[in-house]
């Protein structure tokens, strides 16, 4: 479609009325305003699979795929402008909705891309658009995808579950994600991926996911702001790599399954602020691996079955103003040669072994923290290893070590 057009169903239920093909497009935008409503509308055509190998695929064929598979989508659009309201797209092997062009902005809502062979909505190219009470369901890969440098869309209340992926930003792509929900996927509830990528994601949630609830890693960084994961099989945020670096505030990472509330490793940092870690199988946060160094500060701790803390393999970190308390295990539990966290004004009450343990020669700084009602003692400390120990409440002295 190169001109102004409306195309309305004659329901209200979209599927009533059926648009269907089976090689490329059913409905491409190229120019001009379209008005597109209550239509469901399907491909049955095929795409250019990825190879099993993905290195053995050069950036030329890549992108050669990635335009076969644009112009086998249920929906191309490429218009400046449109808009679609109360319609189903669905492709037996391609994507359902794609938007490609550097910028074009169309407004999707109340549209549904389920049951997709590849992706349900995919934005790319510097593209952007609002997408506003959208679901994408039952497809192969990502519900939604982002990608590119300067692809930057809106999505709001929007739903993405049953899938590979619920979100998948990466390649450099920002956008901004507001009270989305992404559950039962395969992998994350949300994966943010590569150097320069850099969403802000706000008051969504990630639950019951089959991997992570928020994923973070090779380089990116994001702000995640008021976000809940919860009853996630493995950690409720998991950041790795060397140059990731999210900013997380006011978030909850709760009940997960098989994993801890925050993992950081692999050399990844990540500021970390008024968030909570409560009731995790594993650590309430777990940060580890040489060159790993997030900044913790007023997180709660609380619950969890293993340490509320734990810092270890070569890691660091600096934690502030955090409490830690009612876990399985310790407060925090800083182990391995070379592990040197700085930890200040912190509380660590009511675990079940020490408040402070510090083992298998590890170091660290601690400065003015608060250990009180330990079951085992606020302090174990090796007897090889000499932390540095200022102004804490009770300081460590030899007789607060257990044996």
């Amino acid at each position: 479609i190169r001109k102004n057009i409306t195309i309305t169903g004659q329901s209200t239920n979209r599927d009533y009325t059926v648009l269907k093909g089976g090689k490329q497009n059913v409905l491409r935008l190229e120019t001009g305003f379209a008005e597109i409503k209550n239509l469901t509308i399907k491909n049955e055509g095929d795409i250019w699979k990825a190879p099993e190998d993905a290195e053995s695929e050069g950036e030329s064929e890549r992108n050669e795929r990635f335009s076969f598979n644009a112009l086998h989508s249920a929906v191309l659009v490429r218009s400046p402008m449109c808009g679609f309201e109360n319609c189903l797209f669905t492709s037996e092997t391609g994507h359902g909705f794609v938007v490609d062009q550097k910028d074009s902005s169309p407004i999707v809502t109340r549209c549904t891309a389920k049951n997709c062979g590849a992706m349900g909505f995919r934005i790319s190219d510097g593209a952007s658009g609002t997408f506003t009470d959208c679901e994408a369901s039952g497809n192969a890969l990502a519900g939604i995808e982002v990608l590119d440098s300067g692809t930057n869309p809106t999505v709001e209340k929007c739903r993405s579950t049953n899938q590979r992926v619920g979100i998948w930003v990466n390649s450099g792509a920002s956008g901004t994600f507001t009270d989305c929900e992404a559950s039962g996927n395969a992998l994350s509830g949300i994966e943010v991926c590569d150097s320069g990528t850099n969403p802000t994601v706000e008051k969504c949630r990630f639950t019951n996911n089959q991997q992570a609830g928020i994923g973070v890693c090779d380089g990116a960084s994001g702000t995640f702001t008021d976000c809940e994961a919860s009853g996630n099989a493995l950690s409720g945020i998991d950041v790795s790599d060397s140059g990731t670096n999210p900013m997380v505030e006011n978030c909850r990472f709760t009940d997960s399954k098989e994993g801890g509330g925050i993992f950081v490793h692999d050399g990844a940092s990540g500021t970390f602020t008024d968030c909570e870690a409560s009731g995790n199988a594993l650590s309430g946060i777990a940060v580890r691996d040489s060159g790993t160094n997030p900044t913790v500060e007023k997180c709660r701790f609380t619950n969890n079955q293993q340490v509320g803390i734990g810092v270890g393999f070569g890691a660091s970190g600096t934690f502030t103003d955090c409490e830690a308390s009612g876990n399985a295990l310790s407060g925090i539990g800083v182990r391995d040669s070379g592990t040197n966290p700085t930890v200040e004004k912190c509380r660590f009450m009511d675990n079940q072994l020490a408040g402070i343990a510090v083992i298998q020669g590890a170091s660290g700084t601690f400065q003015e923290n608060t250990l009180s009602g330990n079951a085992k003692g606020n302090w174990y400390v090796d007897d090889d290893i000499s932390p540095i120990c200022i102004d804490n409440t009770p300081n460590y002295d030899d007789d607060s070590i257990f044996k």
